[in-house]
């Protein structure tokens, strides 16, 4: 939840133009639907699909089932 708060509902995203490809993040944040399709963080220039993408990867690593 902090991770959605901060990374993403709190910071102003930019469109980009990608033809070939489609990268998107959508889900649920209290009762509300969030939809981002190949955006990137206007400051910092970080595409917020692998920022969120290197974050799952993280979870799952660091979980032992």
């Amino acid at each position: 939840m902090k991770f959605i708060k901060k990374e993403i509902l709190m910071k102003k995203y930019e469109f980009s133009l990608i033809l070939d490809a489609s990268f998107k993040i959508f889900g649920v944040y209290e009762g509300k639907i969030f939809k981002y399709h190949n955006c990137y963080d206007v400051k910092t220039r970080e595409d917020l699909y692998i920022k969120t993408y290197e974050f799952i990867e993280g979870i799952i690593n660091n979980n032992k089932y």
